[in-house]
C-alpha cells in the first residue's frame, strides 16, 4: 500500500483512505471540494505503483485505459473523471460507486439462502448493456474503436446501495486505438472466467469472449457458486479448451426453466459463431427467461434488497461519506489545484489519525483532526490564512554616517573642529582688512533623501547618530564633505585665506 499518512494532499484531491491495492496499482478514495460553492465529489483515485512508473509499456497500458475510458460515456461503465501525473506518479481519477461487487454480494447472499433471481438477472442484464455500448461504440472521429473488456468477472461489477450497476477496469481491455497492444501469446484476464480463444491465443479475442464470461458468471448467480469452483487454474483450463462444463441446475420453482437453460448454453458455445451475435441480443434473452418470474428486478428493489440484506452495512457507509464530507483539510476550497505534499518538509500538514476512532466499514478509523502549522490561520471553511507582514523597520543611517561612526567618522570629525577653530582666529582677527563681517555664506542646497540601506553583515548595529558641528557665523562656507566612497582625507584642512 502506499506510504504517507491519510488524509493527504494528492495534487487537486484529498486522498482519504485506501481502498485496494494490486500488483500493479493502488485503488484510494478521494474527494474533491469547492468549499465557497458547497461542492464535494467523492472519486476513485487509481495510481501506478512507483516500481512501475519508469515501465514505458505499463505506462502505455495505463494511458490507453484513461482514452478508453475516456470515449464511453453510459450509465452502467464507471466514468473517468480525469487522468494525468504528480510529481512521477500517473493517476486515473474515475467514478465511486459507494456499495460491493458482485463477488461479496454473492458471498453474503450465500450466508442468508443464495441471491434472488430476478435480482441477480437485474445485475447481469445491466452488465449486458454496459458491454454492449462498448463493443459498439465508436471513437471521436467515427472509427470503430472494437472494445473488448477481456476481464470480465465478478470483480469487476459494481452494485450501488442506490442500485446502480456499474462495470469498471477496462485496464487490459483490447481496442483499436490502443497504443501498446499484446505481443506472443500472451494472456490478458482470469483463467476462471475464459472463453477458450482467448486461452488458446491462437487469434485475437472478439466482444463474444466478454459473453462467455458473462454465460459463466450467470451460472454463478443462478447456483451461488461458479461451476469450476475448488479447482486449479490448470485444471479450469483444461476443462475450458475440452469443453468440458457442468449442467445448469435452474431453480425448482422457475416454470419455465428450459428459456433460462437455452440462455445459458448458447452463451456458452465453445465456437464464438454459435455464442449470442452481440450482448443485446443475451439481454434480451435474459429478460424473456426473467418474464416468467415477474420480470428482472427493478433499480429500486434492486437497493431495497440491499437495504434489507445488510441495514448495518448501508448504514455504516452511509456514515463514513458523511464524516469524510463535513471533513477539514487546511487548502481546500476554491478549487486550487494543490502541489503533491513533500513528505521530508516537517511544516507540512499531516493527519493524526486516533487508534480509539469509530472503525468504517472497509475497517478503516473514521476521520480525525488535522494538525496546522503554527504560522498559519485556518477560517472556518479550512482556508489557509497568511497573517498580515509587519510593517518594515525605519530606515537606519545611511551607509556613509556608518562609516564615521566605526572609525572613518573620527577622522572627519576631527577635521570639522580644525575648520572650526581656523573659523574663530580668523573673526577674532577683524574678519578681513576692512575690519566688516566676511561675505555672507551661500545657503545649503536641501538634502535630497538617501535610501534606507540595511547595515552589512559585518558592520555590528549602528550607533546612535553622532550630532551635528555648526560652525559658526559668519563665515565661509565649509570644506565640501568628503565622499563616502574613498578613504577619508589625511592631515588637517587648510585655514580659509580672507577675502
Amino acid at each position: 500500500m502506499s506510504t504517507g499518512p491519510y488524509p493527504r494532499r494528492f495534487g487537486s484531491y484529498l486522498l482519504l483512505e485506501p481502498l485496494g491495492s494490486g500488483g500493479m496499482s493502488e485503488v484510494d478514495l478521494a474527494r474533491r471540494s469547492v468549499d465557497d460553492a458547497g461542492y464535494v465529489r467523492f472519486l476513485v483515485i487509481k495510481r501506478i505503483r512507483p516500481r512501475l512508473s519508469t515501465d514505458t509499456g505499463f505506462v502505455r497500458m495505463f494511458q490507453d485505459e484513461a482514452r478508453i475510458n475516456a470515449e464511453l460515456q453510459h450509465e452502467n461503465i464507471a466514468q473517468v473523471y480525469d487522468f494525468g501525473r504528480v510529481g512521477d506518479e500517473w493517476y486515473l481519477a474515475m467514478e465511486y460507486v459507494p456499495g460491493l461487487d458482485l463477488r461479496q454480494l454473492l458471498k453474503q447472499s450465500a450466508e442468508a439462502g443464495g441471491l434472488p433471481l430476478r435480482v441477480g438477472l437485474r445485475v447481469l442484464c445491466d452488465v449486458l448493456s454496459g458491454l454492449d455500448h462498448a463493443h459498439k461504440r465508436v471513437d471521436t472521429y467515427g472509427r470503430p474503436m472494437n472494445i473488448v473488456h477481456r476481464d470480465v468477472n465478478p470483480r469487476n461489477v459494481m452494485i450501488s446501495t442506490r442500485g446502480e450497476v456499474k462495470l469498471i477496469d477496462f485496464g487490459v481491455a483490447k481496442a483499436d486505438t490502443r497504443d501498446e497492444h499484446t505481443q506472443g501469446h500472451a494472456i490478458k484476464g482470469k483463467f476462471a472466467y475464459m472463453a477458450p480463444e482467448q486461452i488458446e491465443a491462437t487469434r485475437p479475442a472478439d466482444h463474444r469472449a466478454d459473453l462467455y464470461a458473462v454465460g459463466l458468471m450467470l451460472q454463478e448467480v443462478v447456483e451461488g457458486e461458479h461451476p469450476f469452483h475448488g479447482l486449479s487454474s490448470v485444471q479450469i483450463v483444461h476443462k475450458v479448451l475440452a469443453g468440458d462444463l457442468p449442467s445448469l441446475k435452474v431453480p425448482a420453482d422457475h416454470p419455465e426453466p428450459r428459456r433460462l437453460q437455452a440462455a445459458w448454453a448458447r452463451a456458452l458455445a465453445f465456437e464464438r459463431e454459435d455464442r449470442f451475435p452481440d450482448a443485446a441480443s443475451f439481454r434480451a434473452a435474459l429478460e424473456d427467461a426473467a418474464a416468467p418470474i415477474g420480470g428482472i428486478a427493478s433499480r429500486a428493489e434492486l437497493a431495497g434488497w440491499l437495504q434489507e440484506r445488510d441495514p448495518e452495512g448501508t448504514s455504516t457507509l452511509s456514515r463514513r461519506l458523511t464524516s469524510w464530507r463535513h471533513h477539514t483539510f487546511p487548502g481546500d476550497g476554491g478549487g486550487q489545484d494543490a502541489p503533491a505534499p513533500d513528505r521530508s518538509e516537517p511544516s507540512t500538514p499531516s493527519a493524526a489519525r486516533s487508534d480509539s476512532g469509530a472503525r468504517s466499514l472497509s475497517g478503516s478509523s473514521a476521520p480525525s483532526a488535522v494538525s496546522a502549522p503554527a504560522p498559519a490561520a485556518v477560517d472556518a471553511h479550512s482556508r489557509v490564512t497568511v497573517a498580515e507582514p509587519p510593517p518594515p523597520p525605519a530606515a537606519g543611517p545611511p551607509r556613509w554616517m556608518l562609516l564615521a561612526a566605526t572609525g572613518a567618522g573620527g577622522a572627519l570629525l576631527a577635521l570639522l573642529l580644525v575648520a572650526a577653530v581656523g573659523a574663530g582666529v580668523w573673526l577674532g582677527a577683524g574678519g578681513g582688512r576692512g575690519g566688516g563681517p566676511g561675505p555672507a555664506e551661500a545657503p545649503a542646497p536641501p538634502k535630497a533623501p538617501l535610501p534606507p540601506a540595511e547595515a552589512p553583515a559585518d558592520i555590528p548595529d549602528a550607533p546612535a547618530e553622532p550630532p551635528e558641528v555648526s560652525p559658526p557665523a559668519p563665515g565661509p562656507a565649509p570644506a565640501p564633505a568628503a565622499d563616502p566612497s574613498r578613504d577619508p582625507p589625511r592631515g588637517s584642512a587648510k585655514e580659509p585665506r580672507p577675502g
